[in-house]
């Protein structure tokens, strides 16, 4: 179920966001059906700058060991893919409470 949505000031390609996802999920140790990646492009942004701003989420049944696996093969295969310096993406993560997702119209629970 891990999802990110990316806001990005890149042009990601379909066929470059196929293959981030294919590395992300290749990374996270998970099928590539498991995962999905939103791209918002030309987003506008003040203050700090990032090239790509990522509001990843995922069940909080995760233990910590597959976050950080998740995380950070995330940011690897962006980093790969769009050849953006880690400097350059800020991925921030937000754990889903059982009950806190509707999928289908039912009431998700873990």
């Amino acid at each position: 179920m891990p999802l990110a949505n990316v806001f990005s000031k890149i042009q990601i390609s379909r066929q470059t966001l196929q293959v981030i996802v294919t590395d992300w999920a290749k990374g996270a140790e998970l099928d590539t059906d498991d995962v999905t990646i939103n791209v918002i492009p030309e987003f506008m942004q003040e203050g700090m700058n990032y090239s790509l701003l990522v509001n990843l989420y995922f069940r909080s049944l995760w233990p910590e060991d597959d976050v950080v696996k998740i995380q950070t093969s995330l940011v690897k295969a962006l980093q790969c893919n769009l050849k953006t310096p880690s400097d350059e993406i800020l991925v921030i993560s937000c754990p889903v409470q059982s009950g806190h997702m509707v999928e289908n119209g039912d009431i998700v629970k873990w």
